[in-house]
């Protein structure tokens, strides 16, 4: 079946603790549009995620994994295929013309204590921890989804 970065993102969030749903929003044609598009939040973002850690003492006293306080943290997160990582980098830093305005929103964004993260995904050859290609059986390359996921 078909996924798309939008689908495997807020998968991979909810597996990793965060609350999160998408805010990427469809505008339907109108006026002089020949298409609809799609508006992020701000400017960049497709998915609003939350979560509360638990701060953790590694000491001995008190007992290893003893939870001392909470931190909560809030992100948009921007999801695309990572062919297109470049693009989105220079999106957020303000570099393209006419979308100044993103550069902006983003550090609005981060000194109200919000997290930018990006998730790039490309379709590429299975790799174990040494970096050799995980063959199936018949000993074909396996090839299956995997994520560059960056704070920025």
């Amino acid at each position: 079946m078909k996924t798309h970065a939008m689908q495997r993102s807020l998968e991979h969030l909810r597996e990793t603790g965060w609350l999160a749903t998408s805010v990427e929003k469809w505008i339907p044609v109108a006026g002089n549009w020949k298409k609809g598009k799609r508006v992020d939040a701000f400017g960049f973002g497709d998915i609003l995620a939350c979560r509360r850690i638990g701060l953790v003492s590694h000491q001995s006293n008190p007992p290893a994994n003893f939870v001392t306080g909470w931190r909560q943290e809030i992100a948009l997160v921007q999801t695309f295929p990572l062919a297109r990582w470049n693009d989105h980098v220079e999106k957020l830093c303000g570099k393209v013309e006419g979308q100044e305005y993103i550069a902006l929103n983003a550090e609005k964004w981060r000194k109200a204590g919000g997290l930018i993260i990006f998730h790039g995904w490309a379709y590429k050859v299975l790799r174990d921890s040494n970096g050799v290609r995980i063959k199936s059986k018949s000993g074909k390359s396996k090839y299956g989804w995997q994520l560059r996921e960056e704070l920025l």
